[in-house]
């Protein structure tokens, strides 16, 4: 059961690129897995440290674009 039937099914598709790369990752050896981890969290933390650092700069600065809204 969903709230929003058609919404659901709207965001299927883009769940498409994740599974192709869950299942791709899943092919690789256990060692070939390892070596995806470090790239994959020094990612994740540069994104988090920017959203971070725009969060704390206030508008301007650091934001990859204009800003639309307000929190």
């Amino acid at each position: 059961m969903s709230v929003a039937p058609f919404a659901t099914l709207a965001a299927l598709p883009a769940m498409i690129a994740a599974v192709g790369t869950m299942l791709a990752v899943s092919t690789l050896n256990r060692k070939d897995q390892r070596f995806l981890i470090a790239p994959i969290a020094a990612l994740s933390l540069a994104g988090a440290a920017l959203g971070v650092v725009q969060m704390a700069s206030g508008p301007g600065a650091f934001w990859l674009y204009e800003i639309s809204h307000d929190y």
